[in-house]
Order: structure tokens, then sequence, then C-alpha cells
């Protein structure tokens, strides 16, 4: 969960493709790793904060060494991310 000044703002859970339906849609590779992220509502956050929270997901997940890259999985009824 990632929270500015004590207040929940997202959060994300990770997953490994290769184990899951998501890698069945692509020619899913042992070193992919996907995750999902949930935002706290558009007017409780500043304009920049979706790619701030988009980039600690992605720090995180390549921190790990037996990640190779992110796969991602949008929905399609998504507005643009400010």
């Amino acid at each position: 969960m990632g929270e500015v000044n004590g207040k929940p703002m997202f959060v994300f859970e990770t997953y490994w493709p290769r184990r899951d339906q998501s890698g069945g849609a692509y020619p899913a590779r042992p070193g992919d790793y996907g995750f999902h992220i949930i935002m706290c509502p558009p007017e409780q956050r500043p304009r920049w904060f979706s790619r701030r929270a988009f980039q600690v997901a992605l720090e995180y997940c390549f921190r790990l060494p037996e990640v190779e890259r992110i796969v991602g999985e949008a929905d399609v009824r998504n507005a643009t991310m400010e």
C-alpha cells in the first residue's frame, strides 16, 4: 500500500504471468512480472500522482533479481492517466 502523509493513496499486487491466465494471452517469459494497481479517486490525488505511483511500483518490481520485464494489462474502460 502506498501512503502520502499517512493517508492510503494506492495499492498494488504483483503476479507471475506464467502462473496466471494472462500468460496464455502472449508468449510469456520466465522473467515476466505483472502488477495490478488501484488508485484513490482522482479528486483525492494531485495531478502528478498516478505517474509517481506507477514509478514506485515499477522500481519495487525491478529490484527483484528474477524480474526481467513488466507486463501491463490495461482496462479499456480506464481514462487517461494523469
